[in-house]
């Protein structure tokens, strides 16, 4: 079955708490989060690649949001049931 979980960008979360970055790229997601964090901290922050869905849902709702990751990728739970 082919894995239909397609990258289009990148998150930084804070593991069990919020995604708190977005980019194009991992360094750009990274970069993003320590505007959000405390004091532009971001250690023990995870950088995952992320779907068009995910990255749009951020941008509409915030980090605090329940995602899933497949193969590797960050996705919405949606196309993670979809998958």
């Amino acid at each position: 079955m082919e894995n239909k979980i397609k990258i289009a960008g990148y998150i930084t979360e804070q593991p069990g708490y919020a995604i708190f970055g977005t980019g194009k790229t991992a360094e750009a997601a990274l970069e993003n989060a320590k505007e959000w964090s405390d004091a532009g901290r971001t250690e023990g922050f995870v950088t995952y690649p992320a779907t068009a869905a995910l990255l749009a849902k951020v941008e509409d709702e915030g980090g605090a949001i329940s995602f899933s990751i497949v193969d590797g990728i960050a996705c919405t739970n949606d196309e993670a049931d979809m998958n």
